[in-house]
């Protein structure tokens, strides 16, 4: 068997110190070195060992040519500040610590170190040039395809691969001079040639274990990757066998664990983004790529510099559409000025991304409502949103109007919503609100149980529920007209109960009219969320105009012993309502600050995960102990002070009734005789 083996480097001083590089007896490699663009005039040149003792290979300060010296060629590409070193006739000898230098006078040189090793022990055919990219590529595959071998180590394969896959993308690269039926024959052989090798790992075996090894040992292929751009036809290549392999391991994942599959979905994910990566290219206006395969659909979108548009279009897939302020996130991208946006629609991921990751407090039934979306920002530096990302959902299954929805993304190894909420949602699509990109889904949420009819016991609990808040209602409404149309003495202050009433049936009436129409709110998430603001305000202010009352109740007991003193209230009406009604209005905008999502559960009221509902139970919890210190307080004060009063009734008494005795004996003398 011959095999020309070709691996091709990018290497970036100051980023990567030190690269191992592996090559074969007879065969060849190509370093792609890159250099500061600063110094493109400088000689460029390739030595062996350490930087103080380092003897040159090649030297040259030719542009654009291919200079040859023995068995080193070196080319220097100083429009993308790249040079290229190709070793031919690889030797034992040459294994050890080179170095890809820039002279620079009287400064130090910069240097990136490369650790070659040479393998020996397999037939290689030695390269005869050093720029016949594609002709090396055409002799490649030709080898390939003339591999007999059923099976070939794993270590094998990845280096066969890798160089398939970065050599045909050297090649698309500088692909202006190709003709296009070269590029399109390139492509066919590059895919059957990937096709042969990549069946050499198959083994006769029926595990769920070797599956999944086999899987993240594909995925490990691709993170190795080194090309910047490749041919679509190879991307679609990659994709089709990632997606393929997880689609067979989710099929017969009943026996694996759920952590297995979450870090299964994981690789799968960072696999596919990094093989969409290598078809962005730079633009100075604006460009696209879309296509589409059996599992998954894909639309990227690029902007440039200097691009016309006011904004991109709309990115559309057949089960969702998206609306991001791309151009505005290239603006904010100083350096370039451009930015790349990927937009992938899988259907088939939900096998892998099961909606049963989707932790909440209750037993319910979650349903995947939408295929698996994934938005990501490609060749990005500053990945911040300059607004919050609209998504366009459809249904992929019927639509329960007593579920609830929730716009979810993927976070490691479950769907959470924080950052997610739903705008609005019909029979058929649902429109998410996102303030960050990530992997997202639409998950809907059930009640379980065995049928659809709800049981008797919970219909007589919310005929119970009903009446009770319907009676109390009533009596609110009573007591607020008695306090409001009876006259009362100048001295009784009735703003406390008045307020407390009206706090009371406001809350009880937007609590049943929610409850009654909870389906059609539960479609509109920010109206949800609003309601249970509002209800949480107007309870809170309940207990705050409970606590004001037994406030004044106090002051009024203490007083009870100052017969004279004026019946007037201390506190102003107008300073009470203030604070009865701002000390639960700072209390919700501060939860609402600390934790925006913790309003909209499925009933309309507070999250109960997370802790979120002690902003409620806290102020609640501590008015009632106040209160039941002034209550206790109160009792004992107004018992002391009654027992006071009946003391000095009784003294008076006595000493009314000996002056009464005193006098009569003075109207009416006794006579002696």
């Amino acid at each position: 068997m011959e095999i020309i083996w070709t691996f091709t480097l990018l290497m970036i001083p100051g980023v990567v110190s030190s690269m191992s590089v592996t090559g074969y007896s007879g065969g060849g490699v190509t370093i792609k070195c890159k250099y500061d663009k600063g110094y493109t005039d400088n000689k460029k040149y390739f030595c062996k060992g350490q930087e103080s003792m380092c003897r040159d290979r090649i030297r040259t300060n030719e542009k654009y040519k291919w200079v040859k010296n023995d068995r080193f060629c070196l080319y220097d590409d100083t429009s993308s500040a790249v040079f290229s070193v190709t070793i031919r006739d690889l030797r034992k000898l040459d294994s050890g610590t080179y170095q890809c230098g820039v002279d620079i006078i009287k400064e130090k040189d910069s240097y990136t170190e490369v650790k070659l090793k040479i393998i020996t022990g397999i037939n290689i055919k030695p390269l005869e040039g050093c720029n016949s990219q594609t002709e090396s590529l055409q002799n490649l595959l030709e080898q390939i395809e003339n591999i007999t071998a059923q099976e070939l180590p794993l270590a094998t394969v990845t280096h066969v691969w890798n160089m398939v896959l970065n050599t045909s993308g050297e090649i698309s690269e500088s692909s202006s001079s190709v003709s296009q039926a070269v590029i399109a024959s390139n492509g066919n052989r590059v895919l059957n040639a990937n096709e042969k090798v990549i069946s050499t790992l198959v083994k006769p075996t029926d595990t769920k274990k070797s599956q999944t090894e086999s899987l993240q040992n594909l995925l490990e292929q691709i993170e190795n990757i080194t090309a910047q751009e490749l041919p679509l036809a190879n991307v679609t290549y990659a994709l089709n066998m990632v997606l393929n392999t997880s689609r067979e391991i989710s099929e017969s994942s009943s026996s694996v664990s759920q952590a297995v599959i979450a870090s299964n979905g994981n690789l799968v994910l960072n696999a596919n983004e990094k093989v969409i990566s290598t078809l962005v290219k730079p633009t100075d206006t604006n460009d696209s790529v879309s296509f589409t395969l059996a599992a998954v659909e894909v639309e990227i979108f690029m902007v440039g510099s200097s691009v016309t548009l006011d904004k991109i279009p709309r990115l559309v897939t057949t089960n969702c559409s998206v609306d991001i302020d791309l151009i505005g996130i290239a603006k904010n991208n100083n350096e370039t000025r451009s930015a790349a946006v990927a937009f992938m629609s899988y259907n088939t991921m939900e096998n892998l991304l099961k909606p049963d990751f989707f932790n909440t407090s209750t037993d319910t039934i979650k349903t995947m409502m939408s295929t698996v979306i994934s938005i990501t920002l490609l060749n990005t530096t500053n990945t911040k949103l300059t607004k919050p990302v609209n998504i366009t959902i459809k249904h992929i299954r019927k639509f329960d109007p007593d579920g609830s929805l929730y716009c979810v993304y993927w976070n490691i190894s479950e769907w959470i919503v924080d950052g997610c909420s739903v705008l609005k949602t019909n029979s058929s699509h649902t429109v998410c609100s996102c303030v960050h990109l990530s992997t997202f889904a639409l998950i809907m949420q059930t009640n379980r149980g065995t049928s659809c009819k709800p049981s008797e016991s919970d219909s007589l609990l919310d005929i119970l529920n009903l009446v009770c808040v319907i009676v109390g209602l009533v009596f609110f409404s009573l007591a607020l007209l008695t306090f409001v149309l009876c006259q009362w003495s100048p001295g009784v202050n009735n703003v406390a109960r008045i307020n407390l009433c009206v706090s009371l049936l406001l809350a009880h009436l937007l609590f049943l009219l929610t409850q009654q129409f909870l389906s059609l709110i539960r479609r509109h998430q920010v109206l949800c969320a609003v309601i249970s603001g509002v209800l949480h305000f107007l309870f809170l202010s309940g207990f705050v105009w409970m606590f004001i009352e037994a406030v004044l109740l106090f002051m009024c007991v203490k007083k009870l012993s100052q017969i004279n003193s004026k019946r007037r209230g201390v506190l102003s009406s107008r300073f009470l309502c203030v604070i009865g009604y701002t000390v639960a209005l700072v209390v919700v905008a501060v939860s609402a600050g600390v934790h925006p999502k913790g309003y909209g559960s499925e009933k309309c009221w507070i999250e109960m995960d997370k802790g979120f509902i002690w902003s409620f139970r806290g102020p609640v919890c501590v008015i009632l102990a106040l209160n039941m210190i002034l209550f206790i307080y109160i009792i004992i004060s107004l018992t002391s002070t009654l027992k006071n009063l009946n003391a000095e009734v009784s003294h008076m008494k006595r000493t009314k009734s000996g002056s009464s005795t005193g006098s009569s004996s003075e109207v009416f003398p006794v006579d002696s005789n």
